[in-house]
């Protein structure tokens, strides 16, 4: 009886270490899939990465640069020149693109008149100002072109989910997913 106990007793234990497969992605795994996300997208939408910002600030069609923090930047509109003031400069951000998931492309936007859209002080991306659930887009990578451009730009940018947001139900940084913006317009408040 002892015995049955015993080999039933391994069993389970067997069983429950089996069935407890980790699903969770580990960090070489998201970068790898990152990789090749992000060299697909370039590769089929035919981009052309430049190693350095154009010298007179305008960028050819599908040209991006890749920035020090590893995000990828066209810039379609520079603004009006006034730039943003860190910690100071309250600034509204409309947004649309793709989730560059490994299995789906996820489209987004928040163009529509009745999405708000998403308000932050630059250089501050982990407090929420509203209920917005575009706010689980606020993101260093978001933010960073605007150590570039200004009041008015429109740009379009490809994130890693390093630099990708880290607040509300979904965290590219815990997913490991990275984003890539069709366009971004700033518009200073």
């Amino acid at each position: 009886m002892k015995k049955s106990f015993n080999i039933l007793l391994i069993l389970c234990a067997v069983l429950a270490v089996v069935s407890c497969g980790d699903k969770t992605k580990s960090y070489t795994d998201m970068l790898n899939a990152q990789e090749k996300a992000i060299e697909a997208l370039i590769r089929d939408s035919g981009i052309v990465v430049l190693k350095n910002y154009p010298e007179n600030g305008v960028f050819k069609d599908k040209e991006f640069v890749l920035l020090p923090n590893d995000v990828y930047m066209h810039v379609i509109d520079s603004g009006n020149g006034t730039r943003a003031v860190l910690s100071q400069t309250t600034v509204l951000t409309r947004f649309k693109g793709l989730l560059l998931d490994t299995d789906t492309v996820i489209p987004f936007e928040n163009f529509s008149s009745w999405k708000f859209p998403v308000e932050f002080k630059y250089g501050n991306y982990s407090t929420q100002v509203d209920n917005n659930a575009f706010n689980a887009f606020l993101s260093e990578g978001l933010g960073t072109p605007l150590q570039y451009v200004g009041d008015r730009a429109r740009v379009k940018l490809i994130v890693p989910f390093q630099v990708g947001s880290t607040i509300g139900t979904y965290s590219q940084q815990s997913a490991g997913t990275p984003v890539y913006y069709d366009l971004v317009t700033y518009q200073f408040d």
